[in-house]
C-alpha cells in the first residue's frame, strides 16, 4: 500500500519539477541541453517572431491559469515514474492520474482532503500527505511568472526542428522545445530528459474530482 503513495509522491515531484521553475533574473543564461551530435542549426539573423523567453513564460503563466489539463508522458525512468500524467485542477480541487506499467492510480483533491485511488483493486484511502494543495499553490504562483534568464534559439532533437527556450531550475536544465515559428510546445527535457507534452489546455470532464462510486474505503 505504501508503494503505491510512493509511486504517486514520485509522479507529482516529476509534474511539479516540470511545471515549477525557481530561476532569478540575475542568473546567467544556460546553454541549451542538446545531445553532441544534435548541435544548434545555423541559419541567417532574421527579426525574431517572439522576445525572448516569451513563449516559456507564456506557458508558465498558463499553467498558473485554472481551468487547466496538463498531460504529460515520459518512457524516462531517472524522472521518477514511466508513463502518462495527466493533471486537472480548477483552482480548488484537483485530480492527477497515473497510468505506468499497465498499473492505473490517482490522487485527487476534493473538498479539502486528499485521497488515493487505486483502480486495480478498487480502492481508496486518505492522504494526509499535502502533495496536491501543495501543488495547487506552486501552480497558482507561476500566473505571475518573470523575470527569468534564458538562452534561445533553433536545434536538432531526434531528428526534428525545434526552436528552445533553456534556462536553469536550481542545478538542472530545462529546455523547452516548440515547433519551429510557433508557440506550441512539444517537449520539456530536464537534464536531457524527455517529458512529451500531450496538452495543455482548459478541458475538464465532468465528474473528474469526484471519488468513484462502487470502491471500497479501506485505512491504511
Amino acid at each position: 500500500m505504501q508503494d503505491h503513495c510512493k509511486r504517486l509522491a514520485a509522479a507529482l515531484c516529476a509534474l511539479l519539477l516540470s511545471v515549477t521553475f525557481s530561476c532569478c533574473s540575475e542568473s546567467e543564461p544556460p546553454p541549451a541541453q542538446v545531445a553532441p551530435d544534435e548541435a544548434p542549426v545555423s541559419a541567417e539573423p532574421s527579426a525574431p517572431l517572439f522576445s525572448e523567453g516569451e513563449r516559456t513564460l507564456s506557458v508558465l503563466r498558463r499553467l498558473g491559469t485554472a481551468p487547466l489539463c496538463l498531460r504529460l508522458s515520459t518512457s524516462s525512468e531517472e524522472l521518477f515514474f514511466s508513463g502518462e500524467l495527466t493533471l486537472y485542477t480548477d483552482g480548488e480541487n484537483a485530480a492527477c492520474f497515473l497510468e505506468t506499467d499497465g498499473e492505473r492510480l490517482a490522487s485527487l483533491l476534493t473538498g479539502g482532503d486528499e485521497w488515493v485511488v487505486r483502480y486495480g483493486d478498487e480502492t481508496y484511502y486518505k492522504s494526509g500527505d499535502g502533495y496536491l494543495t501543495d501543488l495547487l499553490e506552486d501552480l497558482s504562483a507561476l500566473a505571475d511568472a518573470d523575470g527569468y534568464a534564458f538562452d534561445c534559439g533553433e536545434t536538432i532533437y531526434e531528428g526534428a526542428s525545434y526552436d528552445y527556450e533553456s534556462f536553469m531550475d536550481g542545478e538542472r536544465n530545462v529546455t523547452l522545445l516548440f515547433a519551429p515559428d510557433t508557440a506550441e510546445l512539444m517537449l520539456a527535457l530536464i537534464d536531457r530528459e524527455a517529458i512529451d507534452v500531450l496538452e495543455i489546455s482548459g478541458d475538464i470532464p465532468d465528474g473528474v474530482f469526484d471519488l468513484p462510486t462502487g470502491f471500497s474505503l479501506i485505512h491504511p
